[in-house]
């Protein structure tokens, strides 16, 4: 090409490169250094497994290949802290001292061991937590950390849980977050009649008698929107059954005043109801002196005050030998653990108490 046909094409001022007589050959010489280091690499970790070899008596010694180069993984650094067995003896001994604590009435000693129990990774301290911050016991009542403490347990429940311990206060948690949705704590806690009802919904797969309760309580506060109002009298016929004193005292005022659409008003099925509530009652029942001043004891003659204790001992035997036949453990409304039974069928509908079997 001409000088002057080259200048048009480039430009002024600009010259074309003079083109390397090595090609694209030169542009490959890193590649082809690589791959003569990686075979020089080779043959030199043959020479030293050659070497071995004979020191060894024919067999190969990797540690001094490894000083050379290690393609091992490097070892993880160790955590710092107790090991895991140190850890969950630690989280025992503070959660026997938190109840020995408990036990003896020092609160405010418990409050600290179960928080420290908490935070060292035992999930059923937040049970206790929530227990003596709801109750008061150890300092002020704070209904909202209870509920949070509450809630931290209901979030780990898991149905296929091997310790009974566990699951059957995670069920009790349960239990008790649907109480704070049911009732409310002013503006720290909404209340919540349809989250209660599925939490109580869950808890009451394991016989929970505050479970029955809480259903019950709910249908009657929905007015028959959440549940049916039918079924509240086997609710709380199935928690009284349970030995859950409350559940007993509903039934009792119930039956005094009647439910509409449902039943009629029996006095004799109050004062029996009324018997067995006192029978079954604790000194951990809450209220009891309220529902005592806002039921009114019927008048009754003799002979109907006769039938109500005859049902009254009815249902307290049939609730006896429930208890010695008695299959599944939960958690009660009082601070232990009380025995439920589980192979009891769902009662019926009638306001009295069941009628003893072979009748």
């Amino acid at each position: 090409m001409p000088i002057s046909e080259r200048h048009k094409l480039h430009g002024p001022g600009r010259r074309p490169r003079p083109r390397s007589s090595g090609g694209t050959g030169a542009r490959r010489w890193p590649l082809a250094c690589v791959a003569a280091l990686l075979v020089a690499l080779a043959a030199g970790g043959a020479g030293l497994r050659a070497q071995a070899a004979e020191r060894n008596g024919g067999r190969v010694d990797l540690d001094i290949l490894r000083q050379f180069h290690s393609y091992a993984p490097a070892r993880t650094m160790a955590r710092k802290g107790p090991k895991a067995d140190e850890r969950a003896a630690l989280r025992a001994k503070l959660s026997r001292l938190g109840r020995q604590a408990l036990r003896a009435g020092d609160y405010a000693r418990a409050r600290k061991l179960f928080a420290r129990a908490l935070d060292a990774g035992d999930v059923t301290a937040a049970w206790y937590l929530g227990y003596l911050h709801g109750t008061g016991r150890g300092g002020k009542v704070d209904h909202a950390r209870a509920f949070q403490y509450y809630r931290a347990l209901a979030l780990r429940f898991d149905p296929d849980e091997h310790n009974i311990r566990r699951l059957m206060m995670s069920v009790d948690a349960l239990v008790r977050v649907a109480d704070y949705y049911r009732t409310g704590v002013g503006k720290k806690i909404r209340r919540d009649l349809h989250r209660a009802f599925r939490l109580y919904n869950m808890a009451a797969a394991y016989n929970h008698p505050g479970a029955y309760y809480g259903m019950a309580m709910v249908a009657l506060a929905s007015q028959g929107r959440i549940a049916r109002k039918r079924w509240v009298v086997g609710w709380l016929k199935r928690a009284a059954m349970s030995g859950h004193a409350p559940a007993a005292w509903q039934l009792s005022r119930l039956a005094a005043t009647g439910l509409k659409g449902v039943f009629a008003a029996d006095p004799v099925a109050a004062e029996a109801w009324r018997i067995v509530a006192h029978r079954l009652e604790g000194p951990m029942v809450r209220g009891r002196k309220l529902m005592q001043a806002r039921l009114r004891r019927p008048r009754l003659s003799e002979a109907q005050r006769a039938q109500a204790n005859r049902l009254a001992e009815q249902f307290l035997g049939a609730y006896a030998r429930a208890r010695q036949a008695a299959g599944g453990m939960v958690i009660s409304g009082r601070s232990g653990v009380s025995e439920v039974p589980t192979a009891s069928t769902m009662p019926d509908g009638r306001v009295l108490p069941p009628a003893p079997a072979g009748r």
